[in-house]
């Protein structure tokens, strides 16, 4: 009887396989090395985004209104490209059309300067912006000067002057002020602030327009500040003889003649006196003035006596 000895069987599936997808590969580089032309190249890379020009500048705020000198808006510029996008750090250069309304610096602040109206404009590049600033000056004060004022004479007079002021306290021109008087018997006043003294006492005037006003205080004190007597010079001829004397003070309207009596000695070892007069002023009690002074008489006109 006969042995036989199986040998166990090898499974060759695996390196079939293999080698199917071996000679596919060298089959395809193969065909590709005998091919028409070069491999195709890759795609070229996108374009770069266009650089962002400066196509249209905005200023805010666009009109801006100052109602005072001196005073400032701060004015702000957007630049856009040609996408409509906001372009930053682009230098701007700032202008007025009229420096005399209204000057800018190199940060858009514009300062009014006088009334009217002044274009602000923003450019960079061929570009530009422009904002409109109007300078209208409002009166918020008025002030009258002086602000006290004394009048020694019935009759004088002194010119008060007034001037209406904006919030930053600048002359704003163009305001009528009327001017009026509390009390007339003491003081008057015409449309131009002329102030006359018509009576001792104080009075208030008052310089207004519309609902702003202001007022000052004028006082009358009359003080004499000369008299006067008439005649100037006498001559009596015989003891007892007499002479009325005048008196007068002059720039005072309400002061009364003052009134006296001399009587000369005829003797012309002995000195002649005076007795001095009651004066009187218009509003208050009589005054005597006191003591006794020499009266000389012109010199070589000394009485001769009767005889």
């Amino acid at each position: 009887m006969r042995r036989t000895t199986r040998r166990p069987r090898r499974d060759g599936s695996a390196a079939s396989w293999i080698c199917l997808w071996a000679s596919l590969l060298a089959t395809a580089a193969l065909v590709g090395a005998c091919g028409d032309g070069p491999a195709a190249p890759p795609p070229p890379p996108p374009p770069p985004p266009p650089v962002p020009v400066a196509t249209s500048i905005t200023i805010s705020p666009a009109t801006a209104t100052l109602e005072s000198l001196q005073q400032t808006v701060q004015l702000t510029a957007t630049v856009l490209d040609q996408n409509g996008r906001t372009m930053t750090g682009v230098g701007l250069t700032w202008s007025t059309s009229d420096e005399s309304v209204a000057r800018v610096d190199g940060t858009g602040l514009a300062t009014s300067v006088g009334d009217g109206t002044a274009t602000i404009g923003a450019a960079a590049g061929a570009v530009t912006g422009t904002a409109e600033v109007t300078v209208e000056q409002r009166p918020v004060e008025v002030r009258v000067s002086p602000a006290t004022a004394t009048l020694t004479a019935v009759g004088d007079t002194i010119r008060l002057s007034a001037e209406a002021l904006d919030a930053n306290g600048h002359p704003a021109p163009g305001l009528e002020l009327s001017w009026s008087t509390t009390d007339e018997a003491v003081a008057t006043v015409d449309g131009n602030g002329l102030v006359t003294a018509a009576g001792a006492g104080t009075a208030t005037i008052r310089a207004s327009a519309g609902s702003l006003a202001a007022t000052a205080e004028v006082t009358v004190e009359q003080r004499p500040a000369e008299v006067r007597v008439s005649p100037a010079t006498a001559t009596l001829t015989a003891v007892g003889d007499t002479i009325r004397l005048a008196a007068t003070a002059d720039r005072r309207r309400r002061w009364t003649r003052m009134a006296t009596r001399h009587r000369a000695w005829s003797c012309p070892g002995r000195r002649p006196t005076k007795r001095w007069p009651r004066w009187t002023a218009t509003g208050s009690s009589p005054r005597r003035a006191r003591g006794r002074r020499p009266y000389a008489l012109p010199r070589g006109r000394w009485p001769q006596r009767r005889r």
